[in-house]
């Protein structure tokens, strides 16, 4: 099997790149924009992923070169360290 991962801080590719890795049978690891950080959970910037996650679904999805979605690179690691450090000094 070939798979590429598409890393949360990274871009969303062209469209050219996902045709190719369709017509090569390349399959894709794709993550959504989110990286190593804390984001906001206020309803603005909810939305506002919302709306990218659906424009970038919608764009997307007829690639049978993507495998899976994956929300972020490492946020959730993030969260568990930051947690975990809450009242050392």
């Amino acid at each position: 099997m070939n798979m590429l991962r598409i890393w949360g801080g990274g871009q969303y590719e062209p469209d050219y790149f996902y045709d190719l890795c369709d017509e090569l049978g390349i399959l894709l690891w794709h993550d959504f924009m989110f990286a190593c950080m804390s984001y906001p959970s206020d309803r603005p910037f909810l939305d506002n992923v919302r709306t990218e996650i659906t424009q970038q679904i919608r764009r997307l999805s007829h690639h049978a070169s993507i495998a899976l979605w994956c929300g972020d690179n490492e946020v959730i690691g993030l969260a568990r360290l930051v947690r975990g450090n809450q009242g050392r000094a």
